[in-house]
């Protein structure tokens, strides 16, 4: 240990030591506390459903048709959609991006 260490330790027992102290010796009230019934939230989560889901859906039929409007047909397979991140045929090892050409 270095001297530094011990003495970060100390602070953190001298700490701890007196926050136990102060938990144990310091009077507490004598409030009674009741349990509260939680709130029902069932209403307000049929809802958000019932507004969610046809939003979520409505977003997914125009990003898919916005996507087919702009990519067509386009197969995912084609030479060059080479989206491998990994392995042998992975895109940064069969096309380095090289600092000194040309931007793209």
């Amino acid at each position: 240990f270095h001297e530094n260490r011990l003495v970060t330790e100390w602070v953190i027992i001298i700490n701890a030591a007196l926050a136990t102290f102060l938990i144990i010796a310091l009077p507490r009230s004598s409030k009674k506390l009741y349990p509260v019934e939680p709130l029902s939230y069932g209403a307000l989560v049929r809802r958000i459903w019932l507004y969610a889901l046809p939003a979520i859906a409505c977003a997914l039929l125009v990003m898919a048709v916005t996507v087919r409007l702009l990519y067509g047909d386009a197969p995912l397979d084609s030479p060059d959609s080479n989206h491998k991140r990994w392995g042998e045929e992975a895109k940064w090892r069969i096309d380095p991006i090289l600092k000194s050409g040309e931007h793209r």
